[in-house]
């Protein structure tokens, strides 16, 4: 990280149950959660886990809809990681490169590849992209229905960077979220 004041937007959808940030920085100086209000993120709602110097970590419960913030400053190796517990999930992506039968876990670079994920939860309106370590987008992807229900599938021809799926869309009551796989996919050649 950059020296300076650093922010992350993080969308928050009603489903949401209770949610993690974490932040830690080699050189951490600031380390706040700012609700979708503006207000710092303190209250009966909210517990932090203050045992670490270079780490901040909070969780929140029943967090408000909206667009949170995530605001850090300091120096070195860092990461940022949001975690939510919600009636809406992304299953781990699937990959069936061509000429293949069973699919994986990575799917093959130059080749064309069916993806294949599972929703859990009421959804509608999915939108699917591939996004790269840092977020940028790399491909949208068309969703299709599969056979089986809460079941998607798109075909995409990955290159040899490394991606993330994100998926987006709305809940049962119309509000819009947004869910991400975890892992970071490196495709073979």
């Amino acid at each position: 990280m950059n020296p300076g004041l650093h922010e992350f937007p993080v969308p928050i959808d009603s489903t949401v149950e209770s949610v993690l940030f974490s932040i830690s920085v080699q050189c951490l100086q600031t380390a706040d959660v700012v609700r979708p209000s503006g207000a710092t993120a303190i209250g009966d709602d909210v517990t932090e886990v203050p045992n670490f110097r270079a780490q901040h970590m909070v969780v929140i419960r029943r967090p408000e809809p909206g667009i949170w913030t995530m605001r850090v400053a300091g120096r070195g190796i860092s990461g940022v990681v949001v975690q939510a517990r919600s009636g809406i999930g992304i299953s781990q992506p699937e990959f069936l490169p061509a000429s293949q039968t069973t699919f994986t876990a990575i799917p093959k670079a130059g080749t064309e590849n069916i993806l294949r994920i599972r929703m859990s939860g009421r959804v509608s309106d999915l939108r699917a992209s591939l996004v790269s370590g840092q977020f940028t987008l790399l491909a949208e992807l068309p969703l299709e229905s599969a056979e089986i229900e809460s079941t998607y599938v798109s075909r995409f021809t990955p290159g040899s960077e490394a991606f993330r799926l994100l998926v987006t869309g709305k809940d049962a009551a119309g509000v819009a979220f947004q869910r991400m796989s975890a892992p970071l996919v490196a495709p073979t050649r």
